[in-house]
């Protein structure tokens, strides 16, 4: 697996938080987060809905991937990596970085 870009749409750094627009009509819809580092393990933290809304937190071996299905009805959330050095990769049909 290539190391991505942190530039790249959907390439969250460590410590960095992305947000995210749903704008396709699966439900539930598929979002892959993607560890792209090759030693060190990823964490992460996936939030969505209004105040009170739901958080999902994860851990991600190197170089690994995790397939998620959702229902991301106020079609808005957010993506924070919580590691010290993995870059994270999130991509999922109708799912675009804001």
């Amino acid at each position: 697996m290539a190391k991505a870009k942190s530039s790249e749409p959907g390439v969250i750094a460590p410590g960095q938080t992305q947000k995210f627009i749903y704008v396709g009509n699966m439900i539930p819809a598929q979002l892959i987060v993607t560890n792209t580092d090759q030693k060190n393990q990823a964490s992460y933290r996936l939030s969505g809905g209004e105040t009170g809304g739901w958080t999902l937190f994860g851990v991600l071996a190197p170089a690994s991937s995790v397939s998620l299905l959702l229902q991301w009805p106020s079609g808005r959330g957010q993506v924070n990596n919580s590691s010290a050095k993995a870059d994270l990769y999130v991509h999922g049909n109708g799912f675009r970085p804001q």
